[in-house]
């Protein structure tokens, strides 16, 4: 039996953290056609609310309100970091798609045009969706006098 040490004990207690504070991705994520609108309409409004649902969590693991998607697109054609490319599988969306999903959320009550007609940017609201984008903002005051 190895004998373990304390630097040894610190290590594999530092990469354990690391590991469970990473975001996981959903199976969706990892499937090719997940990246390509699908033209059944039933199979496409499922895809749209799988990735709504995982806009809303990543945004609420990384605690983002907001979303520039100009940013995201120059993000995943760069092969960047950004939730619509997965370099595992090299697919990634296009701004069309990305538009529709945000349009999902905000339908939802989940998001917010912030710049109009242009819609390239978007509020999230993943802390609570039976809220209109009104109310949300009071929460913190629901039942102070």
């Amino acid at each position: 039996n190895p004998t373990l040490n304390r630097s040894t004990v610190e290590v594999v207690s530092i990469s354990t953290n690391a590991k469970m504070a990473s975001f996981q991705f959903p199976g969706f994520y990892e499937m090719p056609p997940s990246f390509t609108l699908q033209p059944v309409l039933n199979t496409r409004k499922k895809q749209l609310q799988l990735w709504s649902d995982l806009v809303l969590d990543y945004c609420k693991f990384h605690k983002k309100y907001e979303l520039d998607l100009t940013e995201e697109e120059r993000q995943t054609n760069n092969n960047g970091k950004s939730i619509f490319f997965n370099s595992k599988i090299n697919r990634k969306l296009n701004l069309e798609m990305i538009k529709l999903i945000v349009e999902e959320l905000v339908s939802q009550g989940n998001g917010e045009w912030q710049n109009g007609k242009e819609k390239n940017r978007v509020s999230i609201y993943w802390r609570s969706s039976s809220l209109n984008p009104d109310q949300k903002g009071v929460v913190g005051f629901v039942g102070v006098s």
